[in-house]
C-alpha cells in the first residue's frame, strides 16, 4: 500500500498544483480583463472627450454666428426704423414749415445764420413764402440783400456775396445736420422700450 499511498499522494499533489495553476491562470485572466476594461474605459473616455471638445467648439462657432446674425438683423432693423423715420420727418417738412412756431422760429434761424457770415455782405434766399418774415429782418441790415428763389424749400439760405461762405438753414439741411444726434437719441430711446 505504500506504493498506492505514494501514488495517491502523487495524483492529490499533482491535482493540488493543477488547482493553484488555474487559480493562477484566473487570477490572471481577471487582472488581465480588469486592466483591458480599464484601458478601455480610458480609451472611450478620451475619444468621448475629443468629441465632447469637438463639439463645444462647433457650437461655439454656431453661436456666435447667430449672434452675429442675430446682431446684424437687429441693427439692420433699427437702420429701417431710422430710415422710416426721417423719411416720415422729411415729408412732414412742408406741414411744419406752415405753422406758427416755425415762422417764430425762422427769425432765430436768420441771425444764427447772420452770425457765421461775420458781417460780411450777403444775400439771404429763400422761398417768395418766407419772404414777409424775412423781409423786415433783412432790412435792419444794411450789407445783406433778400433774393427769391423759389427752388428753396422751407428755410432760408445765407451766404457771402462772393460765396464764399453759405449758411443753409433750411428746414431740411437742418434736419439732415442733426440726423447723427437724432439717430443715438433714436436707438436709446428704442433701448428703452426694448430693456
Amino acid at each position: 500500500m505504500a506504493l498506492a499511498d505514494l501514488i495517491a499522494r502523487l495524483e492529490q499533489d499533482a491535482d493540488s498544483q493543477v488547482q493553484a495553476i488555474r487559480r493562477q491562470a484566473d487570477d490572471a485572466v481577471r487582472a488581465i480583463n480588469a486592466a483591458a476594461d480599464q484601458a478601455l474605459a480610458e480609451a472611450t473616455a478620451q475619444h468621448l472627450e475629443r468629441r465632447r471638445a469637438e463639439r463645444q467648439a462647433v457650437l461655439r462657432h454656431a453661436l456666435a454666428d447667430a449672434r452675429r446674425s442675430a446682431r446684424a438683423d437687429e441693427l439692420a432693423a433699427r437702420h429701417a426704423l431710422f430710415a422710416r423715420i426721417l423719411r416720415r420727418a422729411h415729408a412732414l417738412l412742408p406741414e411744419v414749415a406752415l405753422s406758427e412756431a416755425y415762422s417764430r422760429a425762422l427769425a432765430t434761424h436768420f441771425t444764427e445764420a447772420l452770425s457765421y457770415l461775420e458781417g460780411l455782405p450777403c444775400r439771404v434766399r429763400c422761398a417768395r413764402a418766407w419772404e414777409p418774415v424775412l423781409q423786415p429782418l433783412v432790412a435792419r441790415h444794411a450789407d445783406a440783400l433778400l433774393e427769391i428763389d423759389e427752388s428753396l424749400g422751407p428755410g432760408l439760405i445765407a451766404e457771402t456775396l462772393d460765396g464764399a461762405v453759405v449758411v443753409d438753414n433750411t428746414l431740411a439741411a437742418r434736419l439732415n445736420r442733426r440726423e447723427r444726434r437724432l439717430a443715438v437719441e433714436l436707438m436709446a430711446e428704442v433701448n428703452r422700450g426694448v430693456a
